[in-house]
């Protein structure tokens, strides 16, 4: 469990990651990915930080289409 001083800042980082994770190199991007995962697996943090991802539908479709 993660000492509730560290929620908010982890809760805050997701969503400044997910903003810059396309300039990320892969290894980089696969490592911010499984911390994020373990955290969110493990209730460390809210999973209401999913709502700083938003997908249009052009997002959505071309995702789809791969």
């Amino acid at each position: 469990m993660v000492d509730r001083k560290y929620v908010t800042p982890f809760q805050r980082m997701f969503a400044e990651q997910y903003d810059v994770i396309h300039r990320l190199e892969t290894n980089k991007l696969r490592n911010v990915a499984k911390l994020f995962a373990h955290l969110l697996h493990t209730d460390a943090i809210s999973w209401e930080v999913c709502f700083a991802v938003n997908y249009s539908a052009v997002q959505m479709f071309q995702f789809m289409a791969y």
